[in-house]
C-alpha cells in the first residue's frame, strides 16, 4: 500500500505538482493502519503461539517492520504542517519515499536470509532481486530529490522555539533518529561481516536502551503538542493549558507508586503516561463545548459531533490514547514480569507470586501428523483452585520439529503464562510467568486500530 504514496510523491517530483500530498493523505493512513495491524498480529502470534514467552524480540525482521511504521507515523504528523503552513516540504518528500524504501528493505531482509532471523527465508534467490531493486530505487530517489531540492524549499515557518511548528519538527527528528538507530543495530551484522569477515549480532539490550528514552520523550511530546499554540505560545496560555496535565501527571505517579510502581524508570514512564493522558482528556473535554450548560447526554452528542466533523484530529487523539495503553503494557510486562523455571513431579507444587502450581498428570497423545506431549497443572490462589492448565509440546513427524504451545490465561490486566519445556523420567520442566499489565498492550492495540479507522473513514460530503 505504501507504494501508492511513493508513486504519487515521485510523480509530484517529476511534474512539480504541488497537489501530490492531497492524493497521498488517505493512502498513507491506510498504509499505517494495515502495517500497525500486521505488527500487532505478529506480536500476538509470537506471544500466544511460538511459546518463547514474549511478543517482541528485536529480531531483525521485526525491526524491519517497525522502521517503516515509525517513518510513516512521522510523515502523518509533518504533512499537517505542509497542508496548513506550506512548510516541511523536503521533510515530507524524504519521509514518504524513505518509508517505501524501508518496506523494500524489510522484504529484502526477510527473503534473502542475509541476516540470521527466525522469520527469514534462508537462501531464497528472490532476495537478490529485492536487493538490486532496493539499490536502484534508493539511488534514483536520492538523485531525483537532489535535482528538485530548490522546488522543495519551504518558507520559514518556525518563528519561535516554543510553538506547535517546532514541536512537530522535534517530533520528526525523534522518529527519524529512532529509526536510524534501529537500522544501525539491525544492519550491524552486515557491516561487521564486510569489515571483519563474520557477523556480530546486536542483542535486545542495545535496542531497549536506545528506544526506551526516545519513546518516553515522544510520549511527553505527544501530550505537549496539542497544548502549544501555533507560531508562538504565550506564558499565560501555557500555564492555563498545562494545569490539568500536570495534575494528572502527579496523580498518576502517586497512585501507581502506592500500587508498587516505585522503580525510577517505571515512575518516569508513569509521569509521561499521566501527562499525555491529561492532555488527551483535556482535548476531548474541550470538544464537548464546556461553556454551554447541557446534560450529560448533550455533552456526549456534542463530542460525537466534533469527532464526525474532524475525524483526522480526533482519530489521532484516539491513537495517542492507544499509545498510552501500549506504553503502560510494555513497561509493566517488561519491568515487573515474574518468571521461574521449575522441575516438578506428579503431586509436587511450588509458589510463584500469589499462586500455587501443582502438577497432577503427564501424558502423550499420538495423532496422524504429530505426537502431543502434555501436562496437567492445577492453579490455586489463596488456597482456592482457579484454573487447570495444560501446556504442551507437539512433535511433527514430517517436519521432524517440535513446537511448544504455551498455556495463557488472563488474570485482571495480567496474564499467567506457562511453557512446558521438557520432561524426563516422569518429571517435567516448566517456565512459569506472571506478566503484569499485558492486557493493556492488547487493549491499546485494538484502540489504536479503532483510532486509525476513525481517521481514515470516508467523510460524507454535504
Amino acid at each position: 500500500l505504501i507504494a501508492v504514496p511513493f508513486a504519487y510523491a515521485i510523480a509530484g517530483l517529476i511534474t512539480k505538482d504541488e497537489d501530490w500530498l492531497k492524493h497521498v493523505r488517505n493512502w498513507a493512513l491506510v498504509s499505517w493502519l494495515f502495517l500497525s495491524l500486521g505488527i500487532a498480529l505478529g506480536g500476538w502470534w509470537s506471544y500466544h503461539v511460538l511459546g518463547w514467552g514474549g511478543y517482541w524480540a528485536w529480531d531483525p525482521v521485526e525491526n524491519a517492520s517497525l522502521m517503516p511504521w515509525l517513518i510513516i507515523t512521522a510523515f502523518l504528523h509533518s504533512m499537517v504542517i505542509q497542508e496548513g503552513k506550506k512548510g516541511m516540504k523536503l521533510w515530507n518528500m524524504v519521509l514518504v519515499t524513505f518509508s517505501f524504501l524501508l518496506v523494500i528493505y524489510a522484504t529484502f531482509l526477510t527473503r534473502s536470509g542475509i541476516i540470521q532471523s527466525v522469520h527469514s527465508f534462508a537462501g531464497s534467490a528472490v532476495g537478490q532481486y529485492f536487493g538490486v531493486f532496493l539499490a536502484i530505487s534508493t539511488l534514483s530517489t536520492v538523485a531525483l530529490i537532489a535535482k528538485r531540492r530548490n522546488w522543495l524549499k519551504s518558507r520559514n515557518i518556525f518563528e519561535a522555539y516554543l510553538s506547535k511548528e517546532s514541536a512537530f519538527l522535534f517530533n520528526n527528528l525523534l522518529f527519524t533518529v529512532l529509526t536510524l538507530l534501529i537500522m544501525l543495530g539491525t544492519t550491524f551484522p552486515i557491516i561487521s561481516e564486510a569489515v571483519r569477515g563474520y557477523q556480530v549480532m546486536v542483542g535486545p539490550g542495545y535496542f531497549q536502551q536506545t528506544a526506551s528514552p526516545l519513546s518516553i520523550i515522544l510520549v511527553f511530546l505527544m501530550g505537549l503538542c496539542p497544548l502549544i499554540a501555533w507560531r508562538q505560545a504565550s506564558v499565560a496560555s501555557l500555564r492555563r493549558n498545562l494545569t490539568f496535565p500536570v495534575i494528572t501527571t502527579v496523580a498518576t505517579t502517586v497512585i501507581l507508586y502506592f500500587f508498587g510502581v516505585s522503580q525510577p524508570g517505571a515512575m518516569i514512564v508513569s509521569a509521561s503516561i499521566g501527562f499525555s493522558l491529561g492532555s488527551i482528556l483535556l482535548e476531548f473535554y474541550r470538544a464537548t463545548d464546556p461553556d454551554e450548560p447541557m446534560p450529560l447526554g448533550g455533552r456526549v452528542s456534542t463530542l460525537i459531533g466534533a469527532v464526525k466533523r474532524n475525524q483526522r484530529r480526533y482519530g489521532g487523539h484516539i491513537v495517542h490514547l492507544s499509545i498510552i495503553l501500549l506504553i503502560g503494557g510494555i513497561a509493566g510486562s517488561s519491568i515487573y514480569e515474574n518468571s521461574k523455571m521449575v522441575t516438578l513431579g506428579i503431586g509436587e507444587a511450588f509458589d510463584i507470586g500469589p499462586y500455587t502450581i501443582e502438577m497432577t498428570d503427564i501424558y502423550s497423545v499420538q495423532e496422524t501428523e504429530r505426537q502431543i506431549y502434555s501436562v496437567q497443572l492445577d492453579v490455586y490462589k489463596n488456597g482456592v483452585k482457579i484454573h487447570e492448565a495444560d501446556p504442551s509440546i507437539a512433535y511433527y513427524f514430517q517436519r521432524e520439529a517440535s513446537y511448544r504451545y504455551p498455556w495463557v490465561k488472563a488474570q485482571g490486566l495480567s496474564e499467567l503464562y506457562f511453557i512446558y519445556e521438557s520432561s524426563s523420567a516422569g518429571r517435567a520442566t516448566y517456565t512459569f510467568k506472571i506478566v503484569p499489565q499485558i492486557l493493556l498492550l492488547w487493549i491499546g492495540t485494538l484502540v489504536g486500530l479503532i483510532g486509525g479507522a476513525v481517521a481514515v473513514w470516508p467523510v460524507k460530503k454535504r
